[in-house]
């Protein structure tokens, strides 16, 4: 996976996930949540900072598990959380999990998009349950 342009939607009834279209307009951090179905999907930039790290952003805005939530942050504190893009193509196409740069332990779970410690089966390669589960598509392509 390169930078760039993509969507992301749960993997759990196919959820589109990002800020909500309706937010107030303080600076404080913007909470990440799943979006109904039928509202089109918002558009995410990874920027790549190592060979499976990102840093995530939603409405253009950087991503920090505050509080073990996802939001998107607006103002310089606090910093990015570098994410790591795991490919799980055994469980679909286009499929990861989101993990946390900074304790693999925690990652992406569908509900609020709470970041806490993952729930993986015992088995090779790992399985994990569809609310840990996130389709990620590119949308731009640098070819």
């Amino acid at each position: 996976m390169d930078s760039g342009l993509y969507i992301i939607t749960s993997k759990m009834e196919e959820f589109p996930v990002g800020r909500n279209a309706a937010e107030d307009l303080s600076l404080n951090p913007k909470k990440v949540i799943i979006l109904p179905k039928g509202i089109e999907a918002p558009r995410w930039i990874l920027q790549k900072v190592s060979d499976d790290t990102f840093i995530m952003k939603a409405g253009g805005n950087y991503t920090a598990n505050i509080d073990d939530k996802l939001f998107a942050v607006l103002m310089d504190e606090p910093r990015p959380t570098l994410w790591k893009v795991d490919p799980q193509f055994h469980l679909g196409e286009n499929t990861y999990t989101v993990i946390s740069g900074e304790n693999p332990r925690l990652g992406w779970v569908v509900l609020d998009i709470a970041v806490r410690p993952l729930i993986v089966q015992p088995s090779f390669p790992p399985r994990f349950p569809p609310q840990e589960l996130f389709v990620i598509t590119r949308l731009d392509r640098g070819d």
